[in-house]
């Protein structure tokens, strides 16, 4: 069912950002040690894989939302209609 991959295509992407926030936490926390010991390259390349991962999981949630809304759209569409029919009659 598209609506179980959205959820957890959505828990994995908060996974992703939540991961993502912690390592640019740490790295601000720890500046001057990262600087001393050259090690920005590495933590941009850290930074970087995890925002292109959280990116593309973004991506996919965004393609099975438009998957599902005209689904959505749609039965509400079938249940106005049916409320002025049976109003009507």
């Amino acid at each position: 069912c598209l609506c179980r991959k959205l959820r957890s295509v959505s828990i994995e992407t908060q996974r992703e950002i939540g991961s993502m926030t912690s390592i640019v936490t740490q790295a601000f926390q720890a500046m001057a040690t990262i600087h001393a010991y050259r090690m920005e390259r590495a933590l941009e390349k850290q930074v970087m894989d995890k925002a292109d991962r959280a990116a593309g999981l973004l991506i996919a949630t965004t393609r099975i939302e438009a998957a599902v809304l005209p689904v959505f759209d749609g039965l509400g569409g079938f249940a106005m209609a049916a409320m002025i029919v049976y109003g009507v009659s």
